[in-house]
């Protein structure tokens, strides 16, 4: 591989006899979509990665007592990643770590110091950052920053010192991982990749097919991290008629373009609440286009929790349904002959399709659970 040769998290996992990571849990996360490798989980957010052991829990991929450890496992993903970085032997086109403590900025001296910290961590990988924030070995906030990205950068590019180097060159204003995805050119990603692997200058076929498929992987690894901002990104290439029209769709594409940038958070956040508090999302639209661009935002977010990808979600927009009760309500045969062309696998539209069920199922108990508490039959005790 281009980025460096991936590492099957099994054998990782079977090196380190105190790891608290179950092989159902690391096996639920491939299926939720993340990648089989260690670096690749170690840039994932904390948040998404519990989100994926609780989607996987609740799609029936991996037993449910697997809850109440959900938080030591991905405390131990976190530690496991940073201990594959801190043994890590130096090989040639490799960044070794003092070369990415050194991007970073510090001195051999201080580099030791940052080493020790990681080294004496037991708990929760945070509270290292957070020793670093606080304390006096770093100058202030902006250089762990920097620490930070750097070290998620080598994660990312699997160590390729080139690769790293080149697309730093490329992104200088990007400070973190998301603000670098939020940035990626894929063009641009894959002369990057290729440039890497070819320093010479000469990149051939074979070189390009091989940066086309490192490049498909980085991005999938990106958009598994930071799913709305891969929807912000999937929103303005679909199709006009996904959204009632070419102006729907641009009004739509600017909404997401501005509200990456205030923290939206597609899968939790409550689309009126936030343009009530953030108005500037709406700048654009007028009253009437005000309320189709919310009802449509809604509508993205409702079969964005059904789906398994930024793709799917296109594919699920593309059906012309609109929530999971009106995908519950077609017999699954009927759902996967009318629309099972639109997604990558039938595996795909399998999981919506029950997803859509149970998410419509828990609806419809809410909904006769309130009525029945506002206007059920009371049975009165009858005199003896």
């Amino acid at each position: 591989r281009l980025c460096g040769g991936k590492r099957s998290l099994l054998p990782d996992l079977s090196q380190q006899q105190n790891a608290d990571i179950p092989t159902a849990a690391i096996y639920g996360l491939l299926r939720e979509g993340l990648p089989p490798f260690l670096s690749g989980l170690a840039i994932v957010p904390r948040e998404e990665l519990l989100h994926r052991l609780r989607q996987a829990i609740a799609d029936r991929i991996v037993p449910v007592d697997l809850d109440a450890r959900l938080d030591t496992i991905v405390r131990s993903i976190a530690q496991l990643a940073i201990g594959a970085l801190l043994h890590t032997r130096e090989v040639e086109g490799h960044s070794s770590l003092g070369d990415l403590l050194a991007a970073a900025g510090l001195e051999q001296e201080v580099q030791h110091a940052v080493v020790g910290v990681f080294v004496a961590n037991n708990g929760d990988i945070q509270q290292a950052w957070a020793s670093l924030r606080s304390g006096s070995l770093l100058r202030d906030a902006a250089q762990v920053d920097e620490l930070q990205y750097v070290l998620q950068m080598s994660w990312l590019v699997q160590g390729r010192a080139t690769l790293l180097s080149g697309i730093r060159e490329a992104y200088p204003e990007a400070r973190s991982i998301q603000e670098l995805y939020r940035q990626l050119d894929p063009a641009r990603l894959q002369e990057i990749i290729a440039a890497s692997a070819n320093p010479s200058g000469a990149v051939g076929d074979d070189t390009q097919t091989h940066a086309a498929a490192a490049t498909r992987e980085m991005l999938d690894l990106l958009a598994a991290s930071f799913p709305t901002d891969a929807v912000a990104k999937l929103v303005p290439s679909l199709p006009a008629a996904h959204f009632a029209g070419g102006p729907t769709l641009a009004a739509v594409s600017r909404f997401f373009e501005q509200a990456v940038k205030a923290d939206f958070d597609l899968r939790t956040t409550r689309v009126d609440d936030f343009i009530q508090t953030n108005p500037g999302v709406m700048a654009h639209a007028d009253a009437a286009t005000k309320t189709t661009v919310t009802n449509q935002v809604k509508r993205v977010q409702r079969l964005f929790r059904l789906s398994a990808d930024a793709p799917s979600l296109g594919g699920l927009l593309s059906t012309g349904l609109d929530s999971a009760h009106e995908i519950a309500k077609i017999p699954p045969a009927s759902f996967l002959a009318r629309f099972g062309s639109s997604f990558a696998t039938e595996d795909h539209a399998r999981l919506i399709y029950d997803r859509a069920l149970t998410s419509s199922a828990a609806t419809q108990f809410l909904y006769t659970q309130v009525f029945h508490a506002l206007n059920g039959t009371h049975i009165a005790a009858a005199d003896e």
